[in-house]
């Protein structure tokens, strides 16, 4: 049986006039007993070039939650603080 591949649903890079980065992807994944909501994601902030908060798929339900809520509400990156 052919294996499904991950399919990107979201990635948002925005800049703030600080000059630091935040950066989510999103993807689609086949469900399994690490994605049993069948999404994966990776989320980070860079300040100066250095990653200072990066975070995947290990908090998997808060995550489904927080980027569904932000699609449906075509918010910015910076707005996801408050989820």
């Amino acid at each position: 049986m052919p294996t499904m591949k991950a399919k990107l649903i979201v990635h948002r890079k925005e800049r703030n006039e600080d000059g630091h980065i935040t950066e989510l992807k999103a993807w689609i994944v086949p469900v399994t007993k690490y994605t049993p909501h069948g999404l994966k994601y990776s989320a980070v902030y860079i300040i100066n070039g250095v990653r200072v908060i990066g975070d995947t798929t290990t908090n998997a339900a808060k995550a489904t939650i927080g980027i569904s809520q932000a699609l449906k509400n075509n918010m910015p990156l910076s707005a996801w603080r408050s989820l």
